[in-house]
């Protein structure tokens, strides 16, 4: 009797030690003596080995501090010590999905929600938890129900926006972000997220002013800045998109999506050395991280540097397989002798829903190509239809339609305008430079080839796609009905220096932009004494190669072929059009003959500008370069004649295009 009567004194006593400690360490804590404080429920947790408080404070205390992975390891320990209490099953579902332990998250989750079926934090943490295991569907019917259960709470409206951005039905993403707003007007959060759904849709300057909202009512939240980043660089004012992106770091160290958005942003300025050198300072921190594989391998192939390019893009598959940019690489690079085991593991993740739709089209765009090399033709051509089918429906939710009466529309209003009284007006006033040299015509007409050849010349600096003209008049052919004479001369030198810029004493300077076949005859007016340079190729030919193409810009009417024909026909009524107006101007090159006559027709282009001829030209694929468009692979390499009537073996898949070019 006497030892029970001890036993229960003993316990009466550590009981009372341990209150006595909770409540030293809670006195601590209201003081803000953090130090002392979580000595003092250590202390109390090793007073009561079985008790969950000290663990459930300690994990508040260091997840506060931002000590996650204890944060973790504490609360871990409290759930296992109280299955009862939901503060702490909720408070450990919110944690694991912090830690990336989704499946931890949602099973601390539903335990709260067995236990307290109106719970809101516990369902949206569940939808969280959901989501990160690409259990989108099911994720977005459990932000509903916490929703239905509180209208206005603000992190399951933002939880569900982004639920729907990532289920690419971003129009309505937009329409959650801006619920979330009207109930939490102060909330940087979901501005800032509205701004990056705003630019995915194109409206930038809405984006923008979203994005600058959050940092007023924020100026310390790094997403914000890095939000305004992302839209800058959409707006191709990339000095301001640098210094948004280091703000951003500037605030968080090591921030991997602002660094990533900078190595590219310095890669969009020219700045190559710059954007290597920070995909060469994520590598270094981050071993693991294949899209800073797969962007340094973009820098080094714009070099020229072929082999390192390679081994960067195979770096980045290895390490994460859903790298679709890589994989499009790879194939470009090593054809028809692609590993099996290479081929099977994209076809693994072409149509895995848990990949994003720009990497399951650009697999599926890699397969396409590793099979048309291989003569696999029929296999390619479902490879190319499947990538295009998800791109046509990926832009149709964005709004980004083609709509065929608009460009038949638009080529007419071109063709009205520009008539030889309106040509006539401005005689004399433009730039009467020899400088300027327009390639022109439709992608995969072999213009980046024609800019290659004549970039090799010692006395020709190859600008790329500038589009000098095009950025002058950002509303065409609106903009230009009611010209003046001054503003002709102003249009003329800020195309001017937009073109020359970094270009030396070159005595031509190439802009390679070719949709500015639209724009010749402002060309004509800006640059009277400017070379023109229009690429010429079998219409099926381009059309099937655009349809092979991933276009990195939104070109609605490239995912169709009917589409694309359409396209065709409207461009061949321009050009048409400006050669009744400046027939001799243009020096139209074949791109079958180019490729067949190598020297002759490079010669004739060489002749075209006026310079003397240098061998150097037919080497072309020797120059170091930078080289950012689709064809950075194919002109790395001597010319072949293996893209010549490429559309006949797809001929029973080409009725659509054939009877829009009719």
């Amino acid at each position: 009797m006497a030892n029970r009567q001890d036993r229960r004194r003993d316990k009466r006593l550590q009981n009372q030690e341990f209150r006595e400690q909770m409540k030293t360490a809670m006195a601590h804590l209201d003081n803000d003596r953090v130090r002392e404080a979580e000595l003092a429920f250590k202390e109390a947790a090793a007073m009561q080995p079985g008790e969950a408080e000290p663990h459930h404070m300690l994990a508040m205390m260091t997840y506060r501090a931002g000590r996650l992975e204890e944060a973790g390891n504490h609360i871990v320990e409290a759930a296992m010590r109280d299955d009862d209490d939901v503060a702490i099953h909720a408070d450990c579902g919110a944690i694991m999905n912090m830690l990336g332990r989704p499946a931890e998250a949602e099973a601390a989750c539903r335990h709260v929600i067995d236990q307290d079926p109106d719970h809101v934090e516990a369902y949206n943490n569940l939808s969280v938890a959901l989501s990160m295991q690409g259990k989108r569907d099911e994720a977005l019917e459990i932000c509903e129900a916490a929703l239905a259960r509180r209208p206005d709470y603000t992190d399951a409206l933002v939880n569900k926006a982004n639920l729907l951005v990532k289920m690419d039905d971003t129009i309505a993403a937009i329409e959650a972000f801006a619920a979330a707003i009207q109930v939490a007007p102060e909330n940087p959060l979901a501005r800032v997220n509205l701004g990056i759904a705003l630019r995915m849709v194109g409206e930038l300057d809405a984006a923008e002013e979203q994005c600058r909202l959050s940092i007023e009512l924020r100026p310390d939240y790094p997403e914000a800045h890095a939000g305004l980043g992302m839209v800058l660089a959409a707006k191709e004012d990339f000095a301001a998109a640098i210094k948004a992106f280091r703000e951003a770091l500037k605030l968080r160290p090591g921030f991997a999506a602002a660094q990533l958005n900078l190595a590219a942003a310095h890669f969009k300025a020219g700045d190559f050395e710059a954007s290597e050198a920070v995909y060469c300072e994520i590598i270094e921190q981050h071993p693991a991280a294949a899209p800073a594989q797969t962007g340094l391998g973009v820098v080094m192939l714009a070099s020229g540097r072929l082999d390192a390019a390679t081994q960067a893009f195979r770096d980045a598959v290895d390490l994460d397989p859903r790298e679709g940019e890589a994989w499009m690489n790879l194939s470009s690079a090593l054809g028809s002798d692609m590993p099996d085991a290479d081929i099977a593991q994209m076809t693994d993740f072409a149509d895995n829903m848990l990949l994003s739709t720009d990497q399951r089209v650009a697999i599926r765009f890699a397969l396409g190509e590793v099979c048309d090399r291989r003569g696999e033709f029929e296999a390619a051509f479902v490879h190319y239809r499947a990538g295009n089918d998800a791109r046509k429906a990926e832009l149709d939710k964005l709004g980004k339609i083609f709509d065929p009466a608009a460009i038949v529309g638009d080529t007419e209003a071109v063709q009205s305008i520009f008539n030889p009284s309106f040509i006539e007006r401005f005689a004399g006033i433009g730039d009467l430079t020899e400088r300027p040299v327009f390639i022109i015509g439709m992608p995969r007409s072999g213009t980046t080839l024609v800019e290659q050849i004549l970039a090799s010349h010692p006395d020709v600096n190859g600008a790329g796609e500038i589009g000098c003209i095009s950025a002058t008049v950002p509303n065409f052919p609106d903009s230009i009905t009611d010209l003046d004479v001054s503003q002709v001369s102003a249009m003329a030198r800020n195309a001017a220096e937009n073109l020359f810029v970094g270009a030396g004493e070159a005595a031509r300077v190439i802009d390679k932009a070719p949709f500015q076949f639209q724009h010749l005859g402002l060309i004509r007016i800006l640059f009277p004494n400017a070379r023109i340079i229009h690429c010429v190729r079998d219409p099926l030919d381009i059309g099937l190669s655009c349809y092979f193409q991933n276009f990195v810009a939104d070109y609605p009417w490239s995912a169709d072929l009917g589409h694309i024909g359409v396209y065709l026909q409207a461009y061949s009524r321009l050009m048409d059009h400006w050669r009744t107006l400046f027939e001799d101007a243009i020096l139209d090159v074949r791109y079958e003959t180019l490729v067949e006559n190598q020297e002759a027709e490079s010669r004739r282009l060489i002749n075209h500008l006026g310079l003397p001829w240098h061998d150097e030209c037919l080497n072309f694929h020797e120059t170091r370069r930078t080289v950012l468009t689709a064809s950075n692979w194919s002109v790395r390499k001597p010319i072949h004649t293996r893209s010549i009537a490429r559309a006949a073996s797809y001929g029973g898949h080409m009725a659509a295009l054939r009877k829009a070019l009719e």
